[in-house]
């Protein structure tokens, strides 16, 4: 009997302040960082396609609120510059968050943002196509490691579908199109909660 008691005051003891960790859990602010993989495609008429990848640096700033059912976010992302180009996206994400009773704490979520693209040649200047912009989406995965109620260590990865981030030219019979198409990113993030 004493036993069971004591297994029981235990486990409730446990239970409260899980219970307590995740009421404290309310707000948040965070920043990640990370690589990215973006798959390019330029097409011109009578000539072909040809596709190409750019991997580069992102920093990314996220303030979001954590609710029951998991956690909402908005983000301002920037992809350093590399090869010429780089980007700036600002969106908002979703992430289901799994319970544990430990300090990690997996999840899955989608993104959904908008994005502007820029790049420094003068060639693709001249053609006014230097500032492919449209809709971001995707998902991710990942995991968040309590350091303690106020501080988290997130790590994930991300892919994004880019729908008509698109520049064309057209000068009589000769078009070009340049389409950024996917990325793919992985991160390592730090959240502060209050």
């Amino acid at each position: 009997m004493k036993r069971s008691l004591v297994v029981a005051s235990l486990l409730l003891c446990v239970g409260s302040s899980v219970l307590v960790a995740d009421e404290s859990r309310n707000w948040f602010v965070g920043g990640e960082f990370g690589g990215m993989r973006s798959k390019s495609e330029a097409k011109v008429s009578g000539v072909g396609s040809e596709s190409d990848h750019l991997n580069s640096s992102y920093e990314s700033l996220k303030f979001g609120k954590y609710f029951d059912f998991g956690r909402i976010y908005g983000f301002v992302s920037h992809q350093n510059k590399k090869d010429d180009t780089y980007s700036n996206t600002f969106g908002l994400g979703y992430d289901y968050l799994f319970k544990t009773t430990t300090a990690f704490t997996p999840f899955v979520g989608a993104t959904l943002g908008y994005t502007k693209v820029k790049i420094d040649d003068e060639d693709i200047k001249d053609m006014g196509m230097d500032s492919p912009k449209g809709l971001t989406y995707g998902l991710n995965v990942g995991t968040l490691y309590a350091f303690n109620k106020n501080l988290d260590f997130e790590v994930g990865a991300r892919y994004l579908k880019h729908n008509n981030i698109d520049e064309k030219f057209n000068l009589g019979p000769v078009s070009a199109k340049l389409e950024i198409k996917d990325s793919i990113q992985y991160y390592i993030g730090l959240n502060y909660n209050f």
